[in-house]
C-alpha cells in the first residue's frame, strides 16, 4: 500500500543576494559632542530611518553653556551631527541626565531635562519639557519648553527622571523621583498636553513614604491607554539591605494608578556607604506593543547589584515579566546567563518590528588584567524567558574603570530604541583615553518567504510534488531556527509534521517540502500554502497545483481491466519504470512523449499476452539523440483489441 503522503526536506543556504535587498552591518560609532571625548549616559529616540542621540558632555561644568549635546544621524546610523537644542529662558541652561522619546502617533520628538542658573539668585535648578515636529531635514521645531518644576532651596537636590510616550494619546509622560515636598520624598508623575502648552500632576502614592528614598525611575508608555512607573526605594541612608523595585499602573493614560507592586530587589554593598550607584544603576520598562500572543504586556530588567562592591559579589540581570496584560507580575529570576566574577549591568530593553526583544547591556570581567568590558545585545522572546546567544556590539573593549569613574551618578549609562525594522542602542564606553558614547544601529526586518511564491505547478494523481521556496532572514545579527511545512485547501496535507532549517543572520534558506498527491485524486487546481514560523511569528505564501487525475480510473474508485502504473521514481534523475497491465492478448504502444507531443523514445511496441508487464525508460531520446532535457513528459499506452481502442497516461518529471 502506498503512503498518501510523506515528508523530505532539502536545505541550501548561502548569502543573501545584494540585487534582493541590502542589509547594513553597521560598526558602532563615537557620537561627538562639542569636544569629543566627554559624554555619557545616553539617550536614543527612532524616528524612521533617523536617530537621535541625547546625551551628558563634561566639556564644561562651571560656565554658563549647556551641558547636554543632541546629536542627529540621518542615514541609518553611519554618522552624526549636533543639532540644535530647545531654547531656554534667560540665564538657564540644559544641564545632565536629559531625555528624549519619539512618538509615532503624532510624530513629536519629546526632550525633557534639567535646567541650571549659574552666578544668578533665586532657583537653582529646573525641570523643562517641550517637543518638536521632526522636519524633513530631521531638524526639530521646537515649541518653547514648559517649565514642570523648580527647586527653591539653598543647595541643590536634582530630580532624577523618566520620560515615556505612545499610549496614544498623544501626551507625554514625565517621573520625577528624588525630590522633597515637605520633607517627604514621593514619585510625581506629570501628564504633558500634546503641545506641550501645559501639564498636569500627581503625586504617587508609596508604601512608608517617611523616611525611605525613592530614585532611578522609570516609565513605559503602550497601547490603551497603559502607563508603567516604576522606581527604587529603600531605607534612606542605609545600602546594605536591598532596595525594592516597584511599580505601578495606570490603565487610563496615567490618571488613576493602581497598587504598588513589588517586582524585585537591587543589592548595595557597604563598602560604598553614601554611593551614587543607585542613581545610575536603573531598571528598564517595556509595554510590549507588537507581540503577537501577549499583547499589551510589561517587561522589567534590572542588574542586581551594583559594580562598586566585592569582587566576588557580581551582578546579573534580573528581569520580570507580566501573565496577564498588566494585572499582575510573574515572579522574577535571573536573565543572563553569568560568567565566572563577571558583572552584567546597564540593561536597555526596546521591541523592534519583527516582534522581538531586544536588550543590550555592559558586561564587565572585574578580573582581567586590563579591567575591560564589552557593550553586548541579545534577541529574546517568549515573553523574555528565551534569548539568543549574545552578540558584542563593541567593535572594542572598553576601559571600564575609566568609564565608572565618569558617570557621577548621572542618568542611564546605556538606551535602547526601534523603528523602520531598525534597533538602536547607545552606551557609554571608555576607549583610550577618552570617554564618551557611542551607538550602533542594525537591521532587525524579521523574514521573509521569497523565489517560489505564486507559481503553478503540475501533478498527475500519484505523483510525488516538490514544493519549494525560499526563507530570507533580513537580520543583521542573529541567525534564526525555523520550522516550515506545506498546507492545502485538501486534506492530503492534514497532520503533516513540519521540518527546520537554521538560517544564519543576513542569509537564506532554499527549502524543499515534499508531498505525495493520492492516487484517487480528481482533476483540480489545489491551493498550496508553504508556511514558515520563527519563534514569535509566522508568515505564508500561496502557490498552486494543477492535478491530473490518472486517465481510465474515476476519482474514488478502482482501475479499469487496462491500467499504466504511475513512474517509480517519479521524479526522476534518469532511469525509472513502468508496468502495464493487458486483461487480454492485444496490440500495445508504449511511449515517451514531451509538452510539445512529440515522440521522445518507445518503450514498447507489438503484440503482448495477457498479464503484468514492465518496461523501463534510462531518460535517453531516440537513437542517437543523447540524453533527454530536464522537464515534464507523458507515458502514453495505446491498447488496440476487438476494435477497439484504449489510452492510459502517466505523467513523468525528469530531472537533471
Amino acid at each position: 500500500m502506498r503512503r498518501s503522503i510523506f515528508l523530505s526536506a532539502l536545505v541550501l543556504c548561502g548569502a543573501i543576494a545584494a540585487t534582493t535587498m541590502s542589509v547594513p552591518t553597521m560598526a558602532d560609532v563615537r557620537v561627538h559632542g562639542l569636544v569629543p571625548g566627554t559624554q555619557h549616559s545616553p539617550s536614543v529616540a527612532m524616528a524612521q530611518l533617523r536617530t537621535y542621540v541625547l546625551s551628558y558632555d563634561r566639556a564644561d561644568t562651571t560656565t554658563a553653556v549647556d551641558m547636554v549635546r543632541l546629536a542627529l544621524s540621518q542615514n541609518g546610523g553611519e554618522g552624526y551631527q549636533n543639532i540644535p537644542l530647545p531654547g531656554l529662558p534667560s540665564n538657564w541652561y540644559w544641564r545632565p541626565d536629559g531625555h528624549i522619546a519619539y512618538d509615532e502617533n503624532t510624530g513629536q520628538l519629546w526632550m525633557v531635562g534639567y535646567a541650571r542658573t549659574i552666578g544668578v539668585p533665586g532657583p537653582r535648578v529646573g525641570v523643562y519639557v517641550t517637543n518638536g515636529t521632526v522636519q524633513g531635514n530631521g531638524l526639530i521645531s521646537w515649541r518653547e519648553p514648559l517649565e514642570l518644576f523648580l527647586y527653591q532651596g539653598s543647595s541643590i537636590i536634582v530630580p532624577t527622571l523618566a520620560l515615556a510616550t505612545g499610549d496614544g494619546t498623544g501626551v507625554a509622560h514625565v517621573l520625577l523621583t528624588q525630590y522633597f515636598d515637605s520633607g517627604v520624598q514621593r514619585p510625581r508623575l506629570y501628564r504633558v498636553a500634546q503641545d506641550a502648552g501645559s501639564a498636569t500632576s500627581q503625586d504617587i502614592a508609596v508604601t512608608n513614604p517617611v523616611g525611605r528614598y525613592h530614585t532611578g525611575p522609570t516609565l513605559a508608555a503602550g497601547p490603551n491607554g497603559m502607563v508603567v512607573a516604576g522606581w527604587f526605594t529603600g531605607a534612606a541612608g542605609q545600602f546594605d539591605p536591598p532596595s525594592d523595585i516597584v511599580t505601578r499602573t495606570s490603565h487610563d493614560g496615567g490618571l488613576t494608578f493602581g497598587p504598588e507592586e513589588l517586582i524585585g530587589q537591587i543589592g548595595f554593598s557597604a563598602d560604598s556607604p553614601g554611593s551614587p550607584t543607585r542613581l545610575s544603576q536603573r531598571m528598564t520598562l517595556l509595554i510590549a506593543r507588537h507581540s503577537l500572543d501577549f499583547p499589551a504586556t510589561r517587561l522589567a530588567f534590572w542588574p542586581s547589584t551594583h559594580f562598586y562592591g566585592p569582587l566576588l559579589d557580581p551582578s546579573e540581570v534580573f528581569f520580570n515579566s507580566d501573565c496577564c496584560a498588566g494585572t499582575a507580575w510573574n515572579t522574577f529570576g535571573s536573565m543572563l546567563p553569568r560568567l565566572p566574577y563577571s558583572y552584567e549591568v546597564h540593561p536597555a530593553v526596546t521591541m523592534a518590528d519583527d516582534g522581538y526583544f531586544y536588550l543590550g547591556w555592559h558586561d564587565f570581567q572585574p578580573f582581567d588584567p586590563d579591567s575591560v568590558s564589552k557593550y553586548m545585545v541579545t534577541r529574546l522572546w517568549n515573553m523574555g524567558a528565551m534569548a539568543s546567544e549574545p552578540e558584542p556590539l563593541a567593535s572594542a573593549t572598553t576601559d571600564w574603570d575609566s568609564v565608572a569613574s565618569n558617570f557621577g551618578g548621572m542618568g542611564w549609562q546605556s538606551a535602547a530604541a526601534a523603528s523602520a525594522g531598525r534597533v538602536t542602542f547607545a552606551w557609554s564606553d571608555h576607549r583610550g583615553t577618552d570617554p564618551d558614547v557611542y551607538a550602533r544601529t542594525f537591521v532587525a526586518g524579521g523574514f521573509e518567504l521569497t523565489e517560489g511564491c505564486g507559481d503553478t505547478l503540475e501533478a498527475t494523481a500519484g505523483d510525488a510534488v516538490q514544493v519549494e521556496w525560499r526563507i530570507a532572514n533580513w537580520n543583521a545579527l542573529f541567525a534564526d531556527e525555523y520550522s516550515y511545512i506545506v498546507g492545502s485547501n485538501r486534506p492530503w496535507t492534514d497532520g503533516l509534521v513540519p521540518a527546520t532549517v537554521v538560517v544564519p543572520a543576513n542569509s537564506f534558506a532554499d527549502v524543499t517540502y515534499t508531498i505525495t498527491v493520492p492516487d484517487s485524486a480528481a482533476d483540480a487546481v489545489v491551493t498550496l500554502f508553504p508556511n514558515a514560523r520563527d519563534h514569535v511569528r509566522s508568515h505564508s505564501c500561496t502557490k498552486y497545483l494543477r492535478v491530473h487525475a490518472l486517465v481510465g480510473v474515476e476519482p474514488g474508485g478502482a482501475a479499469g481491466a487496462v491500467a499504466l502504473s504511475a513512474p517509480r521514481p517519479n521524479p526522476s534523475a534518469g532511469a525509472t519504470s513502468f508496468t502495464f497491465t493487458l486483461p487480454a492478448p492485444a496490440e500495445v504502444d508504449l511511449a515517451i512523449y514531451d509538452l510539445r507531443g512529440r515522440r521522445v523514445a518507445t518503450l514498447a511496441r507489438g503484440e503482448q499476452v495477457p498479464g503484468t508487464h514492465a518496461a523501463h525508460w534510462n531518460g535517453t531520446g531516440a537513437t542517437g539523440a543523447g540524453a533527454a532535457a530536464a522537464g515534464i513528459y507523458f507515458a502514453r499506452l495505446t491498447v488496440r483489441a476487438g476494435g477497439k481502442v484504449q489510452t492510459r497516461e502517466q505523467r513523468l518529471v525528469l530531472l537533471r
